[in-house]
């Protein structure tokens, strides 16, 4: 009985192939985006990218492209991001502590990388607690 199951599932998936194939997972794979942008020195093409800055800080990104003919626009909600070149953007943190996305926007593509700022608490303004 026990052979007749086997061989029943063996000639099932002969005759419908497409259930035949297993889908194999290799992990977690990070979507990246077209182009990478640099902040201190550290660089990442992931779309969705954190940035750490205390309160008051200029911070500078420099967007690294792919391709040669391509824009950028930078958004957030809180403040005014400023371009000095289409791959230099500067903003500045506000004085509260607190989470500010923002979001890059290669305008050729459409493509967009989000910003996870997060404005820290300053060393020697930390409480016990």
């Amino acid at each position: 009985m026990r052979m007749r199951a086997v061989l029943f599932s063996i000639f099932f998936l002969a005759i419908h192939p497409r259930l035949g194939k297993a889908n194999i997972s290799v992990g977690f794979t990070p979507e990246k985006t077209c182009f990478s942008v640099s902040y201190r020195g550290e660089s990442s093409p992931y779309k969705v990218t954190p940035i750490f800055a205390l309160p008051g800080e200029v911070v500078k990104l420099d967007i690294e492209p792919l391709g040669s003919e391509t824009g950028f626009d930078v958004k957030g909600r809180r403040g005014e991001w400023k371009s000095s070149s289409p791959v230099k953007w500067t903003w500045k943190a506000p004085s509260k502590p607190g989470f500010y996305p923002a979001r890059v926007t290669e305008l050729v593509s459409g493509e967009t990388m989000d910003l996870n700022i997060f404005v820290m608490v300053p060393y020697g303004k930390l409480r016990a607690g």
